[in-house]
């Protein structure tokens, strides 16, 4: 989440687009307990501050764990509430009626509730293979939806994290400038970290 929010802080620096306020992710979080193996659908979503306010690399990963921990809390306190499932018949005829109904009242027109989706997707741990050939990166793709036209998903594969973007080409016109960011961010954040995890040691 940090990484992401220096990236998107240098990205829209760049641009003379960088809002005073920090920009909001929605991330998708497991409600599944540990330990829990039935085969149903049990996610909720949580929003979480990227502290693209914040300069200092350090300083943002204090300022997005906080939040992320508040809205963690949040999400701790729904789950003895919320369905382990949702199975609704009929949903593929009436889900595009309700994008339709939503056009018609022009609910995609007014201010989304958050500005980009990131989401962490725990990947293989262990090598895994085809035909012999060993995987090395795993790049997810997911999905972008009005007001929110930015989308992040991260997956694991072994002791690495491969992101993958995918934008609306309007609004993200130059998606490989972010990537770049992204790297530098990392890069960044691991520069200013040294020092500090030697002090530990």
């Amino acid at each position: 989440m940090a990484v992401c929010g220096g990236a998107l802080r240098a990205y829209l620096q760049e641009k003379r687009e960088l809002p005073e306020e920090p920009l909001i992710a929605f991330a998708p979080v497991s409600m599944r307990a540990k330990g829990d193996s039935s085969a149903n659908n049990q996610v909720f979503g949580m929003l979480t501050s990227l502290a693209t306010d914040v300069a200092d690399p350090i300083e943002r990963v204090h300022a997005v764990h906080a939040s992320a921990k508040d809205a963690k809390a949040l999400v701790e306190d729904l789950r003895a509430v919320a369905p382990e499932d949702i199975a609704l018949p009929g949903a593929a005829a009436l889900i595009p009626a309700l994008v339709q109904l939503a056009f018609a009242l022009h609910v995609t027109e007014r201010a989304p509730f958050c500005n980009v989706v990131i989401s962490n997707v725990p990947g293989i741990p262990h090598p895994a293979y085809m035909r012999g050939a060993r995987m090395v990166a795993e790049y997810p793709m997911s999905i972008v939806t009005n007001g929110a036209a930015l989308n992040i998903t991260v997956m694991g594969v072994e002791d690495a994290l491969d992101f993958g973007l995918v934008a609306c080409a309007r609004a993200v016109p130059d998606l490989d400038t972010l990537r770049d960011a992204l790297v530098e961010s990392f890069r960044e954040l691991e520069k200013t970290a040294a020092p500090l995890e030697a002090k530990r040691a």
